[in-house]
C-alpha cells in the first residue's frame, strides 16, 4: 500500500532508490515522488504514440521523470521514447549478457557455457507450467522480441498462451474458458492414460485411430 512503501522510504535508510519502468502506473510514481535520497530509472518500454504519452504528461509524468537522478535505457528504443516524452539523458545498458566477459573465469577448456536468465511472465501457474501472455498496445513493436522470449520458453518445457486486449475486454469468457482447459489439461490426460492402463476393458475393439484420440481427450 501507499501507507507501506512511504514508510519503508521514510525509515528504510536506504542510499539509492531504483525504480524499473519509472512510467509504469501510480506505484513508481509515488515512490519517485516521496524518496529522500537520489532515485535511479531503468526505462524499457518502446512507444510511438503520442497522445497515451500526452495525457500521461498532462497528468504530471514529465515532472515526476524530472525527479529522477539517473536516467537508464535497456534499449536505444527505450532512449529513444524518454528522450522524445520525457526529455532529459539516457545511458544505454542493454538488457542481456555479454558472452565475452562470461567466458572468462575458472573454466575447464572445452566445458560448455551454461546460462541462467531469470524473466518474468504476464501470469504463470508454476504447479501447471503454464504461461499466459497479454499482448498490448506495445506488441507489434516488439514482435520480434516476444517471439524470441516464447521460443525461450517452449524450449524450456512450458505450455504458452497468448491473448490480446480484444481478447481480455470482448471475449472474456473465451480467455478464462481456455486458460481453465490448460490448467485442467495435463490432470486429465494423466487420469486418462492411467485409467487405460488399469482398466483396459473399454479400450477392447477400438482401433488405433480411436485409440489415439480418446487417449488425448479430456474425460
Amino acid at each position: 500500500t501507499a501507507a507501506t512503501l512511504a514508510h519503508e522510504l521514510r525509515h528504510g535508510g536506504y542510499d539509492v532508490l531504483h525504480v524499473h519502468e519509472p512510467n509504469a502506473g501510480l506505484a513508481p510514481w509515488f515512490a519517485i515522488e516521496n524518496a529522500r535520497m537520489p532515485v535511479v530509472g531503468t526505462f524499457h518500454a518502446y512507444a510511438t504514440k503520442p497522445v497515451p504519452m500526452a495525457i500521461g504528461n498532462l497528468l504530471g509524468q514529465r515532472r515526476v521523470m524530472n525527479k529522477v537522478t539517473l536516467r537508464i535505457a535497456v534499449s536505444e528504443a527505450a532512449r529513444w521514447t524518454g528522450e522524445r516524452f520525457y526529455g532529459g539523458r539516457y545511458r544505454v545498458i542493454p538488457n542481456g549478457i555479454d558472452l565475452t566477459r562470461a567466458l572468462e573465469g575458472p573454466k575447464a577448456p572445452g566445458e560448455q557455457l551454461r546460462i541462467l536468465f531469470v524473466g518474468r511472465a504476464d501470469l504463470y501457474y508454476p504447479t501447471a507450467r503454464l504461461v499466459v501472455e497479454y499482448d498490448g498496445a506495445t506488441h507489434r513493436d516488439r514482435l520480434v522480441e516476444d517471439n524470441r522470449r516464447q521460443n525461450l520458453l517452449i524450449n524450456a518445457g512450458f505450455r504458452l498462451l497468448r491473448f490480446t486486449a480484444a481478447d481480455i475486454h470482448q471475449r472474456p469468457e473465451v480467455v478464462v474458458a481456455q486458460v481453465r482447459h490448460a490448467l485442467l489439461a495435463p490432470k486429465t490426460l494423466n487420469q486418462t492414460r492411467l485409467k487405460a492402463v488399469l482398466d483396459p476393458k473399454p479400450w477392447k475393439g477400438m482401433g488405433a485411430g480411436a485409440l489415439r484420440e480418446r487417449a488425448t481427450s479430456p474425460v
